[in-house]
């Protein structure tokens, strides 16, 4: 059987790992965002565009569950097309703008800058549920 400290020492190093983990997750994040158009990150399954609240609720601990579907003012299906989102990713919400390289979306960064900070039109969370006509 292990010792206390052995425990201690393994689940440091766990945090370790994952730590490194997810900042890997982020900057493969941020260069695939930062090079390609929010329609092409669709196509790919890495982006959903053009989503709207479809109710907002608060969950365990205060945090607030957003439920997102396709409007049938912009999609002629409300069914959402393949994508790679599951319970559990990262995923970022952003503003939808004029502008053509940005739009409602929700993608696996988790931060828009190394440095992990977001501006105002960004909001960041977790995927709880996917299923095919909310998320």
């Amino acid at each position: 059987m292990a010792s206390e400290d052995d425990l201690v020492a393994f689940i440091a190093r766990q945090k370790t790992l994952l730590e490194v983990e997810r900042a890997a997750d982020i900057e493969r994040s941020s260069l695939v965002l930062s090079s390609c158009s929010p329609r092409l990150l669709e196509l790919k399954g890495l982006a959903l565009n053009n989503l709207g609240v479809v109710n907002v609720s608060i969950g365990l601990g205060g945090k607030s569950l957003v439920e997102l579907e396709r409007p049938s003012a912009y999609h002629a299906s409300q069914i959402f097309p393949p994508h790679t989102f599951r319970p559990g990713d990262l995923a970022r919400i952003e503003e939808n703008t004029v502008s053509q390289r940005t739009g409602a979306k929700a993608t696996k960064k988790a931060a828009s800058s190394s440095t992990g900070t977001s501006t105002a039109s960004e909001i960041e969370g977790v995927v709880y549920k996917a299923s095919r006509p909310i998320i």
